[in-house]
């Protein structure tokens, strides 16, 4: 009996061993499916952190276009009113000159 008994005690502690086993296997692929999960959300994050940024710097470069465009704009502007200015200038002077010149020429003749 002494056999059957040492052969059912090896059962036993087998069975338990094969339990422990299975319960330690059990505890890793949860661990492990935890450790994915996890990581899983911290991409998850790290990509909505990622395409914040991104849209955060494309404002900002569409403000900045903004803005020079709007001081080009006034640029022209004002180059076109100086432009404008000389010109009339430059007329009025032309025209004086003229003037000038036929009176001198007028007097010359007479």
């Amino acid at each position: 009996m002494t056999d059957n008994n040492a052969f059912d005690d090896l059962k036993n502690k087998a069975s338990d061993l094969s339990e422990q086993a299975k319960q330690k296997a059990q505890e890793v692929q949860s661990k492990g499916e935890q450790a994915l999960d996890d990581l899983k959300q911290r991409a998850e994050d790290k990509k909505q952190e990622g395409e914040d940024k991104f849209n955060e710097l494309k404002q900002d470069a569409q403000d900045k276009h903004d803005s020079l465009k709007e001081s080009l704009d006034e640029k022209l502007d004002e180059a076109k009113q100086k432009a404008h200015d000389l010109k009339d200038s430059v007329t009025s002077k032309f025209d004086e000159l003229k003037n000038a010149a036929q009176k001198k020429f007028d007097d010359l003749t007479k």
